[in-house]
């Protein structure tokens, strides 16, 4: 069966080398059902062989963020052209707030690894002095706080 876009007034198909994307309907009910409204076909319900071809999204494929403004197609041969403008005003959105999320984590891991130095600075004098009071024992206690122990954790989940 050739795959061919479900949109109204799309006349897509798929031919290799073409670079244009065909995508299925999401198996996610909620998701099928803002597809379906982003669609606006009365009475339609999409079977397994429906697609949605990459020109009704904005960067030309599919989103699985939801926040991303191609989680759901958006263009449309009926859309005006405040549609248009709103479509394109929210992928400016998004990709402001990715920049900032990309360097309020850049500052974070940078927080993170100058914390996680000095707490293993601590633990290493620490653990020498203990080595040097008792030789024989095997378990030794630190003085860590639960900031210290965050702080650890921190570098576990940033991979540092």
């Amino acid at each position: 069966m050739v795959k061919s876009c479900c949109a109204v007034g799309c006349t897509a198909r798929f031919r290799k080398g073409s670079g244009l994307s065909f995508y299925r309907f999401p198996d996610d009910t909620t998701l099928e059902r803002l597809w379906k409204a982003a669609l606006s076909r009365k009475d339609w319900e999409p079977t397994p062989h429906s697609y949605v071809c990459s020109h009704h999204f904005v960067t030309g494929r599919r989103s699985f963020d939801p926040t991303h403004p191609d989680y759901v197609p958006t263009i449309f041969s009926n859309s005006t052209p405040f549609a248009q403008e709103k479509i394109a005003k929210s992928m400016d959105r998004y990709n402001n707030v990715q920049e900032r999320r990309g360097k309020r984590e850049e500052s974070m891991k940078r927080r993170v690894a100058a914390s996680a130095l000095m707490v293993l600075t601590h633990l290493e004098d620490d653990v020498e002095e203990v080595y040097d009071e008792t030789c024989t024992s095997v378990a030794c206690q630190t003085e860590l706080t639960m900031k210290d122990i965050n702080i650890v954790s921190m570098c576990e989940r940033f991979s540092i």
